[in-house]
């Protein structure tokens, strides 16, 4: 099992605010493995995902830095399948919890975000989307990207959870994070890109991002 600190923050990052500006130079860069889940694809092409994450201020924080290609972004509203569009996600465990959250970006904007327990049983509710409008997203892309963009591009995703939505939808959450430890993953996706991909910070047996059993550490300073 890994583990990353997330570091904690007095400052809070602004939403264009870039992966290497000053205020996100405290926070540990995590580099997702250069692996792929399930078959390797024939057409050899792997995205470059970087990111790094703090918390403070009465949220969580993240950035993602991604060397991709082969943009589709299809997804505008909340609650679609942004896993189909170029795609980074955020899973997490509030410690003691059996629920984990899935916080699906799309690469526009969009979200996909569930209070899971055991979601390929189908024991899982959708965050209302009053809700998810809580959650502040930014990206370097468009909104929508179809059809596909082909050439190389590096683009950047930010965003900030309140620590109040934990509080609210999980069980046993202080406000102040500091000290604890939760599980989770980070991970990115294409599913119907031409060149899909499925990428992994945690090593999985199979290609199934929903494995709460196999989340890695995330402690908060």
């Amino acid at each position: 099992m890994s583990s990353y600190i997330i570091r904690k923050t007095d400052v809070s990052p602004a939403p264009a605010d870039r992966f290497d500006s000053a205020v996100w130079s405290r926070a540990e860069v995590m580099t997702l493995p250069n692996r792929y889940l399930g078959k390797v694809p024939e057409h050899g092409f792997t995205p470059g995902v970087r990111c790094r994450f703090l918390h403070g201020n009465g949220y969580i924080f993240g950035r993602y830095r991604v060397e991709d290609q082969y943009i589709l972004i299809r997804a505008e509203k909340d609650q679609e399948s942004v896993c189909l569009d170029a795609c980074v996600e955020f899973f997490i465990r509030p410690a003691g919890n059996v629920r984990y959250f899935n916080f699906e970006f799309s690469a526009g904007g969009a979200m996909l975000l569930y209070n899971c327990t055991d979601l390929r049983n189908g024991v899982y509710s959708p965050i209302p989307l009053e809700d998810c409008a809580k959650v502040v997203r930014y990206s370097t892309l468009p909104r929508k990207v179809d059809p596909e963009e082909t050439k190389p591009v590096v683009w950047e995703y930010f965003f900030a959870i309140p620590v109040d939505f934990f509080v609210r939808y999980a069980d046993q959450v202080k406000s102040d994070l500091s000290g604890q430890t939760w599980t989770g993953n980070i991970t990115k996706c294409a599913d119907h890109c031409s060149h899909p991909c499925w990428l992994s910070w945690q090593a999985l047996p199979r290609l199934d991002f929903h494995q709460p059993e196999c989340f890695g550490q995330l402690v908060f300073e």
